[in-house]
């Protein structure tokens, strides 16, 4: 029996990937999947006979993932689906079957271990994994090599799907678990790895090495609790990053674990011994919170944490830092009550002086933000990027509610209380591009930027956003689009007072109760930036190539 591990589609199946080849990157989960149909002798398994397993990367060459999926003939093709991939997903596996009807393919993660039915039903799997599935698929490929019959199958945490419906058991639904030395105790198989970097050509590494979040507040919009937090131990970690290390082609090292995984002080010790041991790579990337790089202290009074800072420096390790809001109140209804805007701006500063090369993610806006919210983010984004001279941040509309999520309960609350109102409200977005319906009316709706029904003033000036996003003036100049979701560079300058000037031509009809308070808000924000250096600004930017 031959099983395909997939790394999750980014696009259509075997298109283009979307960030360039550089960008690719290998599947923890699925390298530790094909692991456990291998040998595991601390668990006393062998391996499973007339089984092979391969890993496989249908994001970069088309021509080539046919020809892998052609001469490897999967018996069992598994990939892990989300939400912002779901219409790729259901694709990839049509795939899968137009190759060979016969071929089951098994799904799981966050999402299917949420919504198992629905996803089974949306991409026409033929089975979903609950929870962790390092056991549970190896029992499954086990039961079907001695010639068991997929729809007969009772394995906890399994559920088999004929015809878009689910086949209960008894145990189908039971979301299956590591604990901590369980999944310690797993040894990834490093040669899988090694043979899907030269198969696809990576030359970046990511591998996570925990699962789940170290973190006691754990954001409103993020999935990762499902599974709980784990993570591996330090002389495990310096041992995989040695093997990794040993495989051609591969220049750059990614942590995919939230908050560098064993939190603060492993990640500390993680870098001390990176550095005893003179592991080195072209470069090191992961994600941190940014409390992470405050020193102990009061909330509010710390100091940027120079001993981690140059850590980072020595290793040559940059990444990202989550920030999410700049607004303390809306850090709170985000549940990231853990730092405070002249912390932010400390951390920053000493990540500039330290010469560190990284990147922040900003939401403009929730499901419960205000006006005033947004414009302190606004005012705000501008002072950093003024005073420390466009510290690279990334400014998105706002979070995507991902089912399971505190901002996914706000999202389906208040639909349930917006009626038709609601309704209209996200036939009106969808026109400009800020909502994006994946679903039929049995499936919830997927959007690609949410928008706040807390507050219908700063809900119109986001369509309105929209609107002068096609033709733009401002201090008696006109300028060209802007482009409503430019990300990054000065295109998130222009990003920002777009929607600033846009709240105040809203403000300014005077249709709502708050329109009068959000209206000088307003214009203290622009008097604050400056009508002249945002003159200067829109003219930088409509002479570069962001236009």
């Amino acid at each position: 029996m031959k099983v395909m591990l997939s790394t999750t589609p980014m696009n259509r199946p075997g298109g283009d990937y979307n960030f360039h080849l550089k960008g690719a990157r290998p599947s923890t989960g699925m390298v530790y999947l094909g692991s456990m149909l291998g040998e595991q002798g601390k668990f006393g398994f062998g391996r499973l006979t007339g089984v092979d397993v391969m890993l496989e990367e249908p994001n970069i060459s088309e021509g080539r993932f046919l020809k892998s999926l052609n001469k490897f003939g999967p018996d069992i093709f598994c990939f892990t689906p989300y939400e912002f991939n779901l219409e790729r997903s259901k694709e990839l596996c049509a795939l899968v079957k137009a190759l060979n009807p016969n071929t089951l393919v098994f799904v799981g993660g966050p999402l299917a271990t949420i919504a198992p039915e629905y996803v089974g039903k949306f991409i026409h799997a033929d089975a979903v994994f609950l929870g962790e599935a390092d056991f549970t698929l190896r029992e499954v490929v086990n039961y079907l090599t001695r010639g068991g019959r997929l729809e007969k199958i009772d394995v906890a945490g399994v559920l088999p799907m004929k015809k878009g419906k689910p086949i209960e058991t008894a145990n189908s639904r039971k979301i299956q678990t590591l604990t901590q030395a369980e999944y310690r105790m797993i040894e990834p198989d490093i040669g899988l790895l090694a043979e899907v970097t030269k198969n696809a050509g990576y030359e970046k590494m990511d591998f996570a090495f925990s699962r789940g979040c170290p973190s006691k507040l754990i954001c409103s919009f993020c999935q990762l609790p499902a599974t709980g937090n784990k993570a591996l131990e330090t002389g495990k970690i310096i041992g995989i990053l040695k093997q990794i290390k040993q495989i051609p082609g591969i220049k750059f090292m990614c942590f995919g674990d939230a908050m560098f995984g064993n939190g603060k002080d492993g990640a500390i010790r993680l870098m001390k011994e990176i550095t005893r041991e003179g592991i080195s790579f072209d470069g090191f990337a992961a994600e941190w919170s940014l409390d992470m790089l405050l020193k102990a202290g009061e909330k509010g009074k710390r100091e940027a944490d120079l001993e981690m800072l140059n850590l980072m420096k020595q290793l040559h390790i940059g990444g990202e830092i989550g920030l999410e809001s700049l607004s303390e109140s809306q850090l709170v209804k985000f549940n990231k009550d853990n730092y405070t805007y002249e912390e932010i701006k400390r951390v920053l500063s000493a990540v500039k002086d330290q010469g560190i090369i990284t990147s922040s993610g900003i939401f403009l806006w929730g499901f419960d933000t205000t006006c005033k919210e947004v414009i302190e983010t606004i005012e705000r984004a501008f002072d950093l990027a003024h005073s420390l001279r466009r510290v690279p941040i990334t400014f998105i509309d706002g979070p995507v509610p991902y089912m399971g999520t505190v901002e996914y309960a706000k999202f389906m609350e208040a639909r349930k209380n917006g009626g038709e109102e609601f309704e209209a409200a996200l036939v009106l977005m969808n026109e400009y591009g800020l909502v994006k319906k994946t679903s039929s009316r049995d499936y919830p709706v997927t959007l690609k930027a949410p928008m706040p029904l807390q507050d219908m003033l700063l809900q119109q000036a986001i369509v309105e956003m929209s609107k002068m996003t096609e033709k733009m003036s401002f201090e008696g100049r006109e300028y060209p689009p802007l482009g409503l979701f430019q990300m990054d560079g000065d295109g998130d300058e222009a990003h920002l007072l777009t929607m600033l000037l846009a709240i105040k031509k809203v403000a300014s009809e005077g249709k709502y109760p708050q329109s009068k308070e959000v209206l000088e808000m307003a214009n203290r924000a622009l008097d604050s930036i400056g009508k002249n250096k945002v003159a200067g600004l829109l003219a930088d930017i409509i002479e570069s190539d962001l236009c």
